[in-house]
């Protein structure tokens, strides 16, 4: 996981995860499962990525500010939120519902 370009966290799946499907990803929320209640981020988010290839970390530093296609090889997940939706930019199309109270707030840069 990279944030602002820098290495944030990793675990260590191990494996050939390339048929792992979860029905309802979600971004900046997590439950506790059945014993306890949904979770959100307090904070704000400019833009999500998720790629089922391996990126260095120089690419990403030098893409980060960068607005994407959405065709670029390996791109599976992409919410710019620059339409004030959470639409999926990405070929995936996994078009997103905000939940727990989250907005989208004008573009400030």
């Amino acid at each position: 996981l990279f944030v602002d370009g820098n290495l944030a966290a990793t675990i260590n799946e191990g494996g050939n995860n390339t048929g792992y499907h979860q029905t309802n990803p979600t971004i900046g929320a997590w439950n506790n499962g059945n014993s306890g209640p949904n979770r959100y981020f307090n904070g704000m988010l400019d833009e999500v990525r998720v790629w089922n290839i391996v990126l260095p970390q120089s690419q990403i530093q030098a893409q980060m500010n960068e607005t994407l296609t959405g065709s670029e090889p390996g791109l599976i997940g992409y919410w710019n939120f620059d339409s004030g939706t959470a639409n999926d930019g990405s070929p995936s199309g996994n078009n997103g519902t905000l939940v727990g109270g989250a907005t989208i707030l004008p573009h400030m840069r």
